[in-house]
């Protein structure tokens, strides 16, 4: 809790020490839109400070951050970033296999969400690292053999992408593999 509160608080201040400073996308016409902020306490202003921790690199309070939202709203419709921006955090803080568990509940749970590709690029990453020699960590030191999962992450990649074009990618990964 103190961890997020601090966290909130540091994206808080730099957003008050730089009001001028907006947030702004590319929509599809090619034109700038503005994107909204929303209050601090609201979800998602507390969705906008875990993004803001991400961006800053402080990946272990964006992942506490992450988990205290989802136990807060469970049911909220930005759950699918939540847990898209705690696995990215984990998997960023050189945890890889403990990142798949978001991403994985991410891919089950939210098939139509505008996230379920990229989470499944960022599995396929990670199959990728697990075959060229990352290993799983135990007791804090990335001493498992991780290549079995890294086969099973691209089958099940390839099983989610049918008729994509893209379901290719993962067994010929798993083909200059083996």
């Amino acid at each position: 809790m103190l961890r997020f509160v601090s966290a909130a608080a540091c994206v808080l201040l730099f957003t008050l020490a730089a009001p001028a400073q907006e947030t702004r996308t590319l929509d599809e016409e090619g034109n700038f839109q503005k994107e909204p902020t929303y209050a601090p306490n609201s979800p998602e202003g507390k969705i906008q400070a875990i993004s803001a921790a991400y961006s800053a690199k402080v990946y272990c309070d964006a992942s506490d951050m992450a988990t205290e939202w989802i136990e807060l709203y469970p049911t909220h419709p930005w759950l699918d970033q939540a847990y898209f921006l705690r696995a990215n955090a984990t998997a960023d803080d050189d945890d890889l296999y403990e990142a798949l568990f978001d991403y994985e509940y991410l891919i089950r749970s939210f098939p139509g969400s505008e996230l379920f590709e990229p989470a499944l690029e960022k599995e396929y990453r990670i199959a990728l690292a697990f075959l060229g020699g990352k290993n799983k960590k135990f007791l804090g030191m990335a001493i498992l053999d991780a290549t079995a999962e890294g086969e099973e992450l691209l089958v099940r990649i390839q099983e989610r992408y049918p008729g994509s074009g893209l379901e290719q990618v993962p067994m010929l990964s798993l083909c200059d593999y083996c």
